[in-house]
């Protein structure tokens, strides 16, 4: 189990394995089901933390390694430093708020008790127009429950193709999709994964709308959550490896109503099938996304096995011009993947 507060001279090598993965959440998860089976309000007594507060911790590592680091290193140090920061905060707001319910009211206190973690002051009082960090809200309001002994009452993987600007190909990543009992129709990432991939903000707003999207499908009052992680894992049977450093776009969108609408029916999605849609800006109707074609080659190229097999056999694209454009990008198309066109 890592330590939060390690001795000066290890500090670098503490903070590469606290700030990579999951380490500190399932740190943080772990002390936290500690704390509720021995219920004592003093839990962070008998953790390695040493009796040191959770924001001193932050504070503590703001200072004695961020902010000692070369210039080139800063940036990312500090995205990772806040990440860090809000973590903590939200395991302290999960242990004083475990038996309390979500509801509106609590989603509305927590933006106002929120604060900002700001790159020269550390974690300060937010000052701001709240309306203008919503998305910060909910992915606190998200943590906190991840944080609680709440677990996901459905879950799903699904398949999606992105494209990488830099490299100038497509390639595979799998996006979880979970529905989180007992909320008010929230929608933000898994803190486990909140290190390693950067979510760029179209990405995020994009899978907010097909969350928004798959519940309009749905009857009834929304009494849930959704959760999502996006990661870089080979499909079945391939070999394929890539680092996922960041996501952008809206891309994912399309697969990701899919995959929550079959989540909160009750059914699974065929992992078979790869969507190659986005949702539109106003969240009513799904469109062609940008670079068909690159991301039919990552689909052949990544989903076929050293069998010789593809692990799928759909890709679904909306309109005639995606529908050529893939086609033509499988060419004879030994693999069998049809082209199926939704508009």
């Amino acid at each position: 189990m890592p330590n939060l507060l390690p001795p000066l001279a290890s500090r670098r090598t503490h903070w590469a394995e606290l700030t990579s993965g999951d380490t500190l959440f399932r740190h943080l998860q772990t002390v936290g089901e500690s704390w509720r089976v021995a219920a004592d309000s003093a839990w962070l007594d008998a953790d390695p933390v040493s009796n040191a507060t959770l924001s001193y911790a932050a504070f503590w590592w703001k200072r004695g390694h961020v902010d000692e680091l070369p210039e080139s290193e800063k940036d990312e140090a500090f995205r990772r430093w806040k990440i860090f920061a809000q973590m903590l905060w939200c395991f302290d707001e999960a242990r004083r708020s475990e038996r309390i319910e979500p509801s509106e009211i609590d989603r509305v206190a927590l933006g106002n008790r929120l604060p900002a973690f700001d790159k020269q002051q550390g974690i300060t009082q937010f000052t701001g127009d709240p309306s203008g960090r919503s998305a910060d809200v909910a992915r606190a309001y998200m943590w906190i429950r991840s944080f609680r002994s709440i677990e996901p009452s459905a879950r799903a993987a699904v398949p999606v193709a992105l494209y990488d600007t830099k490299e100038g190909s497509g390639f595979l990543a799998t996006l979880t999709l979970e529905v989180m009992p007992g909320g008010v129709g929230e929608v933000a990432d898994h803190p486990g994964a909140a290190f390693d991939v950067i979510h760029h903000d179209a990405f995020v707003k994009s899978i907010g709308r097909a969350w928004t999207m798959a519940l309009r499908a749905t009857s009834g009052e929304a009494r849930v959550d959704g959760r999502w992680r996006v990661e870089r894992r080979a499909v079945p049977r391939s070999s394929a490896s890539r680092e996922l450093r960041l996501v952008d776009g809206p891309s994912a969108s399309g697969a990701a109503v899919r995959g929550w609408w079959h989540v909160l029916h009750n059914r699974i999605p065929d992992a078979e099938i790869v969507v190659l849609a986005q949702i539109s800006k106003d969240g009513n109707s799904l469109e062609t996304v940008d670079f068909v074609s690159r991301k039919v080659e990552a689909i052949v190229r990544e989903g076929t096995g050293s069998d010789g097999h593809s692990a799928f056999d759909t890709i679904v694209v909306i309109g005639d011009r995606a529908r050529k454009e893939a086609e033509e990008a499988l060419g004879d198309n030994p693999l069998g993947i049809r082209v199926v066109s939704l508009g």
